[in-house]
This record gives C-alpha cells, structure tokens and sequence, in this order.
C-alpha cells in the first residue's frame, strides 16, 4: 500500500500543475484583455481632455468677443443716456417756449381787445372835426333811395360817401 500513496500525490501533484498552469493562463489573458481595456480608456480621457482644452481655448476666446461687445454696449448705453438727457432738456425748453409762447399769444389777444374796445365804432359819437373819416372809425353819410332812378342815387350816395 505504500505504492499506492506516492500515486495519490503524484496524480494531485499534476492536477495542481495543471491547475497552476491553467490559472497563470488565465491570468495572462486577464491581465491582457484589462491591460487593453485600460489602454483604450486611458486614450478616450487623453481624447476628451484634448477636447475639452479645445473648448477652453474656444470659450476663452468668446469670452473676450464677450467683453469687448459687452464694453461696446457700455459706450453705446452712455451714449445714449446723454442723448437721453439732452432730449429732456431740450424738451423741458420747448415745454418753456411753449408756455412763454402761449402767454405771449394771450397777452397779444388782450391787448387786441383792448385796441378793439377802444377803436369800436360807436353811432352816438360825433363824427370827427373836418368830418374826414379816420382810420378805423366807419364813415357815415346821408344816403337815402328816393323814389325814381336807383342808379343816380347809388352814385350820389358813393359821391358823399367818398367826399367825407
């Protein structure tokens, strides 16, 4: 029986070799296949972080036309607040002119009427010394149709009427 055991260990003993060689098989094509896996993501993050770098050089040069455009629109902004501001005193004159204007205008018409008031012509006052009529005050004359030519009587009363 003493034949028999050293039988047992040899056949354990291949069993294990196979095994032990099986498993460094493995093992190798494990670390081949993550080996490779890894490699190909290591180049995807080499790939992205180019990209992104791409990006960021693309962004940061938007980022200028940004803040030129937004300096631009500053200036133009101050521009026209100026604008504005002059727009608003020049209306705020024009309101003033207006109303100096319109005061003006009033003050014409009242002195209008007063003219008026006193240039009216009135029926009781007497005619005027040498009874030549004045500017502004109506002329009166005797200009009566009589029975008989009204042409002859129309030229007498433009005659009397011209005479005064």
């Amino acid at each position: 029986m003493a034949k028999a055991e050293p039988r047992r260990w040899r056949g354990l003993l291949a069993y294990m070799t196979a095994a032990l060689i099986g498993a460094l098989a493995g093992s190798g094509g494990a670390y081949y296949l993550f080996s490779g896996v890894v490699a190909h993501q290591s180049a995807e993050i080499s790939r992205q972080q180019e990209e992104i770098a791409q990006q960021k050089a693309l962004l940061s040069g938007y980022e200028k036309i940004l803040v030129l455009e937004n300096r631009k629109i500053e200036v133009e902004q101050a521009k026209l607040t100026d604008q504005e501001k002059a727009l608003a005193q020049d209306h705020k004159k024009l309101e003033e002119d207006q109303a100096k204007l319109a005061e003006a205008k009033k003050s014409q018409w009242a002195q209008l009427e007063q003219d008026r008031a006193k240039n009216a012509y009135r029926p009781d006052a007497a005619p005027p010394a040498g009874n030549k009529a004045q500017p502004g005050t109506a002329r009166t004359g005797d200009c009566e149709l009589r029975s008989g030519n009204i042409g002859d009587a129309l030229k007498n009363c433009l005659q009397e009427f011209n005479r005064q």
